[in-house]
């Protein structure tokens, strides 16, 4: 796959974008929303079997963006929840030890 062909201005403008829209990524972060990008690329040639044909858009690298940042998300939800869970587990096993206790 390759990046769509686009003049020098579109290309500057849409590298400010993009470089605005993964602000405070890391460099592992945007390894990923590149490697989502060309994935999406690579299943829509697949999909309509033109791998010749297959270019990686603007659109591709909006929803890698969308994708990570989603997917971030859930993973800090998840990681508040199972923090939440644990001080619940340790407040429980608190209360019991003081039951317990003469």
């Amino acid at each position: 796959c390759s990046l769509e062909q686009v003049d020098d201005a579109t290309y500057d403008a849409w590298i400010d974008r993009l470089a605005e829209k993964t602000d405070n990524f890391s460099g592992a972060a945007l390894a990923a929303v590149v490697r989502a990008a060309v994935a999406r690329a690579l299943d829509r040639s697949v999909s309509t079997n033109n791998a010749e044909g297959c270019r990686v858009s603007s659109d591709d690298f909006d929803k890698a963006i969308t994708d990570l940042k989603t997917s971030s998300l859930e993973l800090e939800a998840a990681e508040a929840d199972a923090s939440a869970q644990e001080d619940v587990e340790v407040g429980t096993e608190a209360s019991e030890a003081t039951a317990v206790a003469p």
